[in-house]
C-alpha cells in the first residue's frame, strides 16, 4: 500500500509465507523470520539513502 506523505511516500508491505517442515518448524520458522526482517529492514535504510 502506498501513502502519500508530505513530500514522500509510505509503503506498507506486508509478506506471508509457509513452509512446512516436521518437528523443527517453528525453530526454523522464528530463524527465518528474523533473518527475513532483517535483510528487509537493510533493503529499506539502503533505499532511503538514495
Amino acid at each position: 500500500m502506498l501513502q502519500p506523505e508530505g513530500e514522500r511516500t509510505r509503503v506498507t508491505w506486508i509478506s506471508e509465507g509457509h513452509v512446512q517442515v516436521p518437528l523443527l518448524g517453528r525453530v526454523l520458522d522464528r530463524f527465518a523470520e528474523r533473518s527475513f526482517s532483517r535483510a528487509f529492514n537493510a533493503l529499506l535504510k539502503a533505499v532511503e539513502g538514495l
